[in-house]
């Protein structure tokens, strides 16, 4: 191959332009986009002041900023126990900046406005903005712990308890932690019945105020900012129904069947229920002094 020919292939394979038989190198210079983003990031900061002046164990307040237009830029990072945060590598634009608790301990608060359209924007540029603070509130809450009826703590996982509210609506239903214990926040300012539940039916549903129904619970006064404590319940052992069951003609249940059971109150309304086989169990849940047809 003619060395002017093979000289003018290697210069297309690294890049240089051939002049006059001569190899002379091009040197391109790409734009800084080509070899990353150098946009300059900027940075919100703040303090948020506990109201006991200490962060409440247990919770993991976040702040989060959302830029408007351009998509929009979400950060959540959890605020440090002393009450300080950062948010970095916040994109130039207008932001909101929103204080919040997952479990609702301390009420969501914007920063400068009450909602997020009145809320103030912070304008970030390349630097930090500092002093973007918050005084954080709790919400209204109640705490208590169950029992069984001679004071034991009821430690199976599987208590829930159902808020209602003046009206015998449901507010809300939380887990009781694993320790019999409970603490539920997030509740507005006003009069309350609690409902506890044993999903297994082990132990009888009671209203706090040991009432079978909402009419006879004790109601209980929450008031926002403030922890409602000792709403203990009790709760007595279920009563259980041993069920034997038999296919056409005595013959044994199908060992592959499973048969839903459910005992009713003498209203017919129902008081408890299981799936099983040839040998069940049917475990009522509210108290056994009167008929319970399965």
């Amino acid at each position: 191959m003619d060395r002017f020919v093979l000289r003018r292939v290697i210069a297309r394979a690294v890049g240089v332009t051939v002049v006059s038989g001569l190899m002379t190198a091009m040197v391109v210079v790409a734009p800084s986009s080509a070899a990353g983003d150098t946009t300059e990031a900027g940075a919100i900061s703040g303090t948020v002041t506990w109201p006991t002046g200490q962060m409440r164990p247990g919770t993991a307040p976040r702040v989060s900023a959302y830029r408007e237009g351009g998509g929009g830029s979400w950060q959540q990072p959890e605020v440090d126990p002393s009450g300080s945060y950062t948010l970095t590598g916040l994109e130039p634009g207008a932001y909101v900046v929103t204080f919040f608790e997952s479990d609702d301990v301390y009420a969501l608060q914007r920063y400068g406005g009450e909602s997020f359209e009145t809320a103030q924007r912070i304008e970030v540029g390349t630097e930090t903005v500092s002093g973007i603070d918050f005084d954080a509130k709790y919400t209204g809450g109640i705490a208590g712990r169950i029992t069984d009826s001679r004071g034991v703590d009821l430690q199976t996982g599987t208590f829930w308890v159902q808020i209602l509210d003046s009206l015998g609506n449901e507010v809300d239903m939380k887990r009781i932690h694993d320790d019999g214990t409970y603490e539920i926040w997030g509740l507005a300012t006003g009069e309350y019945r609690f409902l506890i539940m044993d999903w297994n039916h082990n132990f009888f549903y009671e209203y706090y105020g040991e009432s079978e129904t909402p009419e006879g619970a004790a109601p209980v006064n929450v008031e926002y900012g403030n922890l409602t404590e000792n709403i203990d319940v009790a709760l007595d052992f279920g009563a259980v129904a041993k069920v034997s069951l038999r296919g056409p003609g005595g013959e044994p249940i199908d060992e592959n069947s499973w048969i839903l059971m459910t005992g009713h109150d003498a209203s017919g309304a129902s008081a408890g229920g299981t799936q099983g086989g040839e040998q069940s169990h049917v475990r009522t849940k509210w108290l056994p002094d009167r008929d319970a047809p399965i």
